[in-house]
């Protein structure tokens, strides 16, 4: 359970051999365990939406007499091609299990990492892998570990690059002792596997610096980091006033301090008022106008917004920024194209898209209340690929709707016209003189601002 599996099948070890773990989350996928042996645990799956398919796991035992009874089964041990095994003798057993893959038309998933998983120092061998038949290729196209990755592989980045120098250094030394084929090829791999997590790390230390002007392949990542430690410690909030301007420096009080600030915030008084009959003054979009609001989305204008946003500008709950769906635009076009389509057809997005982080930005430059800080929400890249699609339709006729005294949203328009003129207004309401009257109202917008 403190794996976050609260589901869970085992078949126990027997001496110092075997034993399996099936483990799975009940919230999100159905399983029902079909049956166990001292060597496999089947089961079947099932999703909500999709197709129960049958899942097996096999450890296979090292002893030929245990391994025959589970042949018929099935046998993974076995090896499919002769590059699969380093050292030794390719063992006539594995043609029985090459023949079994292809007589059921099984297809091998591939792997991610070293190409072998076992190794005695004499002997290398790929052991472990994934196999699935043409069904549940089908059920599942795309199928990647992308959280196993990012977790696994992005997560651990410091981990990993002094695991491989340490490989590196050890293969080294033992070269200088004398040549051999295969350690060249595996430093040759490793060289090329530790300058791809050297990238890796200046990217997660660029995102994170929010720095984007040094140039592309500029590899500083202690000045990233550095630049990561500057902006955390800004940003951080560390002690607030509360409302009788007392300091409030404990975390869970300034928690607390924060919700209450918002609760009132997004709250409203109830107040009487009568109802006012206003004349409907608002310009009316012609047809030609609204013609290009409703006409149908097509590929260029979405990629159009999606390449307009910022690569590394601040992602939302989902943590992909718009450089992913850049760099990845020729994979996921298609599937991107349907959800905003569908978006704009039905009138409605996919479930949990416009969840967004609330940050908070500070008015001043040493904030001490809630008041001087203004909130603001990251949304995720996808749902600024449907927002900025809208914003771009409506640009060239919200000058036609917008009044001329209101500069909001219009290019070309400044605050500063309205400060001069609210001078004009006050300088004339000064000067003039008879028996009408002026007024002038001074209104409080922060909370409307906020």
């Amino acid at each position: 359970k403190s794996l976050g599996f609260p589901c869970f099948e085992i078949v126990d070890v027997v001496g110092f051999s075997g034993g399996l773990w099936l483990l799975w989350d009940d919230s999100r996928v159905h399983v029902e365990v079909v049956g166990t042996s001292d060597q496999t645990i089947s089961a079947c799956v099932t999703r909500s939406g999709q197709e129960p398919w049958l899942f097996t796991g096999v450890d296979a035992s090292p002893n030929a007499v245990k391994r025959a009874k589970l042949w018929d089964y099935l046998s993974f041990v076995a090896l499919l091609t002769a590059d699969e095994k380093f050292g030794g003798v390719l063992e006539c057993k594995s043609k029985g299990f090459r023949n079994w893959v292809a007589g059921n038309e099984m297809i091998d998933l591939g792997y991610s990492g070293p190409k072998f998983t076992w190794n005695n120092k004499r002997v290398y061998a790929r052991l472990d892998r994934a196999i699935c038949n043409m069904q549940w290729r089908r059920l599942f196209p795309e199928a990647n570990p992308l959280k196993d990755w990012n977790v696994n592989v992005f997560g651990h980045i410091k981990k990993r690059k002094a695991c491989l120098l340490a490989r590196l250094n050890g293969i080294q030394k033992a070269l200088c002792r004398g040549s051999n084929i295969f350690l060249s090829n595996l430093e040759i791999s490793l060289i090329k596997e530790y300058n791809g997590v050297l990238e890796q790390e200046a990217m997660f230390w660029k995102q994170k610096s929010r720095l984007q002007w040094l140039q592309e392949g500029d590899r500083n990542t202690k000045f990233f980091h550095l630049t990561t430690i500057i902006r955390r410690r800004r940003n951080k909030i560390e002690r607030l006033k509360n409302n009788e301007g007392v300091w409030v420096e404990q975390a869970q009080d300034i928690k607390g301090l924060a919700m209450a600030y918002f609760e009132q915030l997004f709250s409203q008084e109830i107040m009487e008022h009568r109802e006012l009959i206003l004349p409907n003054l608002f310009s009316v979009i012609d047809s030609a106008d609204l013609d290009l609001l409703e006409k149908e989305i097509d590929m260029a204008e979405i990629r159009q917004s999606l390449f307009g946003i910022g690569g590394l500008k601040a992602p939302g709950v989902d943590g992909f920024p718009a450089c992913f769906y850049q760099a990845q635009w020729n994979k996921c076009a298609a599937d991107i194209f349907a959800m905003v389509t569908q978006a704009f057809k039905k009138c409605c997005i996919p479930d949990k898209l416009n969840y967004t982080l609330i940050t908070l930005v500070p008015k001043v430059q040493s904030p001490q209340s809630m008041i001087q800080f203004r909130p603001i929400s990251l949304c995720s890249t996808l749902y600024k690929v449907i927002s900025k699609i809208i914003v771009a339709r409506l640009r060239p006729i919200l000058p036609d709707l917008i009044s001329p005294n209101q500069v909001s949203f219009v290019p070309g328009r400044h605050i500063t016209d309205n400060i001069l003129i609210a001078q004009e207004l006050m300088h004339k309401f000064k000067l003039s003189k008879g028996k009408k009257g002026f007024v002038a109202w001074k209104i409080d917008l922060s909370k409307a601002y906020d």
